[in-house]
């Protein structure tokens, strides 16, 4: 209890002064976007827990309400539906769902400090060394970095799981494959993403403890391994199921371009959060902005700093444990150190590892920010600082002067929180309130994270709405945006009646609106919307099928270019470690000559030049 105590003191000082805005405030910097995105997901979890728990057994949940009419909306990102089982008592009592991603946010912090606790008490045996590596776990610059995404806070398990896989190679027995099996799928269960990291990690941990304990070519050891993955892919297997079903459907992947565009470089690791008190505030290691030409490192992927005390007992505990009984957690811990850092290099850290995995291990494809195998390498300095600790016996004086440090590394200035959007509006009551189903457009549709408040609207009349936001799209979305743009529009109006929409939902009034010819009839107006009926009538029916058929398509001719137009475009190595420049590339609009001929064999009204410029060192 003791622990436990100091872990969530420690969350609730990392994020001051949240424990005093439970209610009024959301845990996130910003609200529109990736917060308002878990705060619906955790709504829509708790209501299926408490309303229709037999949908979460069955799959429904899946099937969430927006982007209609897309299949296995809820998949298009983590879930949390663990997460959201142990809230319903709290929401079921307060009715309050910001309260609920609240305590969810400081319970996340707190229960992985004292998850990383437990690991590290269980590989050394000391109190002290367990308090260093849990204050590092839940309290590194990464974890304020991303307060805006509640789902990665979630890494009370992976902790456990390594302590089950060390367990494992000491006794070998079947009860400790079964709950290391239990305990990856639990990660995997809380998120996703996560579970991924967490396969790749205790495979490093199995292979490194396996060959430094004398069990490379045990059987046993490895039955019991064998084992351990069964457990896990028969639990995960109900959660991972509706997900492979999404990707297969809608094709959903990321290319290596796409995985390096958000992977860590050596800057990455020299950045902590604006907020910061220490490196932060003082600029020391605050963000930087970009040179002429150098990619831009200022977003969150980026504030992955661990801390000069950390680094400094991970060095002395990959010293001194080195030549010790811990061993074999040393190398493992180092090992998995240094595959966190190496895959969170994306594609241009060891490009041919990083697109083999992405070939070969189910799931990688769906990486996005490689930056966040950083978690990877954090559990394992995270343990030879323990051993450092350890090792080294040193007084709970010194122990706690060095954790007081780490802690000052970590904390932040007093965070300015966003507030919470309301639970309930005039627009959302209404239709709660109207009688029937249908789905529900709000305008302006927009492929970003501007339709995030109307999926936290959503919550409180549970309609199915066209709009999203999430970490993947359908593929339709896009289409659907571009004939959405003018909504009176003819494409519009027909895409509305494929959709058979009921409402839109408008923040001014529709052109033609109660008109015969229109199909928008207007039944409620507040002091921020609008919300129309969409009715097709013979009439309306009528003017559509008119309008659609003198629809002309533009004239043809030759796009707009002038002679003498000329863009430069400047060319960066911006997958690598380091941002290089290697050359400018220049597109000109020159007249054309006789002898340029055109897709038709005549010559054409102006003809493109490419000038390329490389440094030397780039391959021709």
């Amino acid at each position: 209890m003791r622990a436990a105590g100091v872990y969530l003191f420690a969350a609730v000082v990392l994020t001051w002064p949240l424990a005093t805005q439970l209610t009024t405030h959301l845990g996130a910097l910003e609200g529109a976007g990736d917060p308002y995105l878990n705060l619906w997901i955790l709504g829509t979890g708790i209501k299926a827990w408490l309303a229709d728990p037999a949908s979460v057994f069955s799959g429904r949940v899946f099937d969430a309400n927006i982007f209609h009419p897309a299949q296995g909306s809820l998949t298009f990102s983590d879930h949390l539906l663990l997460q959201s089982l142990v809230m319903a008592p709290l929401h079921a009592v307060t009715r309050n769902l910001v309260l609920c991603y609240n305590v969810l946010l400081l319970a996340s912090l707190a229960l992985s400090g004292l998850a990383m606790h437990a690991l590290v008490k269980g590989v050394t045996g000391s109190r002290p060394a367990a308090f260093i590596a849990g204050l590092a776990w839940a309290c590194w610059p990464y974890r304020s970095a991303h307060l805006l995404h509640l789902q990665l806070q979630s890494l009370y398990f992976l902790p456990l799981a390594l302590l089950a896989l060390y367990r494992l190679a000491a006794a070998r027995r079947k009860v400790a494959a079964v709950l290391l099996g239990v305990l990856a799928a639990m990660q995997a269960v809380s998120s996703v993403y996560y579970g991924l990291m967490t396969a790749i990690a205790l495979a490093v941990g199995a292979v490194t403890v396996a060959g430094a304990t004398g069990q490379w070519r045990g059987r046993r050891f490895w039955s019991r391994m064998v084992l351990a993955a069964l457990v896990g892919a028969i639990l995960v297997a109900p959660v991972v199921w509706p997900y492979w079903q999404s990707q297969q459907r809608e094709g959903f992947g990321r290319n290596l371009s796409e995985a390096a565009a958000h992977a860590a470089s050596v800057q990455s690791y020299t950045q902590v959060p604006p907020d910061n008190l220490v490196y932060g505030r003082t600029g020391l290691l605050a963000p930087r902005a970009p040179a002429p030409g150098e990619r831009d490192r200022r977003h969150v992927e980026h504030q992955l700093f661990p801390g000069l005390v950390l680094l400094g007992l991970a060095a002395l505990g990959l010293w001194r444990g080195w030549r010790s009984d811990a061993r074999p957690v040393v190398i493992s811990a180092a090992a998995l150190a240094l595959a966190g850092l190496v895959l969170s290099l994306g594609p241009e850290g060891v490009r041919p590892l990083y697109a083999w995995l992405a070939d070969h291990v189910f799931g990688f494809h769906a990486i996005r920010a490689p930056a966040r195998f950083s978690v990877v390498m954090m559990l394992g300095l995270c343990v030879l600082a323990g051993v450092g600790v350890s090792q080294t016996r040193l007084k709970t004086g010194v122990v706690a002067l060095l954790a007081a440090l780490m802690c000052l590394e970590y904390v932040n200035a007093p965070l300015a929180f966003v507030v919470a959007p309301p639970a309930s509006t005039a627009t959302g009551r209404w239709l709660a309130e109207e009688g029937g189903s249908g789905a529900v457009l709000y305008l302006p549709l927009t492929l970003d994270r501007e339709n995030s408040p109307f999926m936290v609207q959503s919550l409180e009349h549970g309609r199915p709405i066209v709009n999203g936001y999430s970490g993947q799209r359908p593929s339709f979305y896009t289409s659907l945006v571009d004939a959405l743009a003018d909504p009176v529009s003819a494409d519009a109006r027909a895409t509305l009646k494929e959709l058979d929409l009921r409402f839109v939902v408008s923040p001014a009034n529709l052109a033609g609106a109660g008109e015969p010819a229109s199909p928008f009839i207007e039944q409620a107006r507040f002091d921020d919307s609008v919300i129309y009926e969409v009715v097709w009538t013979p009439e309306s029916d009528a003017a559509l099928h008119d309008d659609v058929a003198t629809t002309e398509p533009p004239p043809p001719g030759v796009p707009p270019f002038k002679v003498g137009e000329r863009a430069a475009y400047d060319v960066q190595w911006l997958n690598g470690p380091l941002d290089l420049t290697a050359g400018q590339i220049t597109l000109s609009v020159v007249a054309a000559e006789a002898r340029d001929l055109g897709v038709a064999g005549e010559p054409p009204a102006w003809v493109f030049e490419v000038g390329v410029d490389t440094a030397p060192w780039v391959s021709r």
